[in-house]
């Protein structure tokens, strides 16, 4: 069973920090479509026909000249061009090559906005986001190159150092091992856990757990919550053999008497 609080906690951060980035990406993109569309865009005057209102938002149906040709469209208006009434001139942008396609690419604005909520957002997230990958990576590296042990839990305690999350504090899973060659004991202690893993153990009579040990370096080691479901597979061969062994032996004292 995985920690699943902490597990939902990573996968906000690195959604977060990933959103920001794409945030500051659209921001460069809008800011250079903005740019590119200056290069195309005419500005001419046009006269208002009508304004009419669609979903809260005004619009105005203008007409201007291009090469003796009258060209007519809709285009909306934004709050500094409330006052605007019938007959009134309205400065539009058009394309050069398409006089009738309005061109609007006056986003400073937005592209402040979201570049100022984006940086915030990397600042913010970034850090977290790289220590959670980080640790990933030294999980998976220890995973691969380190010593995987077989060890007992000997005890479930409530940790009242860590911080309480909705009023109740993080269980952690204390295990211990003696190393053959040396007769050396050691206790590795799990990461907080906050889910109902405490519940699962008890309930399944689970006894043991994995711990991935660093080669060189005993203070490094992970008590893999993960490797749980194994032992109860491992729980039940037993209880089967068990089961067998007891009816061979019914069967045998049968055949004796």
């Amino acid at each position: 069973m995985k920690n699943a609080v902490k597990d939902k906690i990573n996968i906000v951060y690195m959604l977060l920090t990933l959103v920001s980035i794409l945030g500051v990406i659209f921001a460069i993109g809008l800011f250079i479509r903005d740019v590119y569309l200056e290069t195309v865009a005419v500005e001419t005057e046009a006269k208002i026909l009508s304004i009419d209102y669609n979903n809260k938002q005004r619009y105005a149906t203008v007409t201007y000249e291009v090469d003796n040709e009258n060209i007519v469209l809709s285009t909306p208006l934004n709050q500094k061009q409330e006052e605007l009434t019938v007959n009134d001139r309205l400065t539009i942008k058009y394309h050069i090559n398409n006089p009738s396609r309005a061109i609007y690419n006056d986003h400073l604005k937005e592209i402040l906005i979201i570049v100022f909520i984006s940086l915030f957002g990397v600042i913010i997230t970034t850090n977290k986001t790289l220590n959670i990958l980080n640790k990933i990576k030294e999980l998976k590296a220890l995973k691969t190159n380190g010593i995987k042990l077989t060890v007992n839990i000997v005890d479930i305690y409530i940790d009242v150092k860590s911080p309480a999350k909705k009023g109740i504090y993080p269980h952690r899973i204390r295990t211990k091992y003696i190393n053959p060659n040396d007769n050396k004991e050691y206790t590795f202690d799990s990461e907080c856990i906050y889910n109902n893993t405490i519940e699962y153990i008890k309930n399944n009579k689970i006894g043991k757990i994995t711990v991935y040990l660093d080669q060189n370096n005993t203070n490094i080691y992970y008590v893999d919550i993960d490797s749980l479901k194994d032992y109860i597979e491992s729980i039940k061969v037993e209880d089967e053999t068990n089961k067998q062994d007891t009816i061979d032996n019914q069967e045998t004292y049968k055949e004796n008497k």
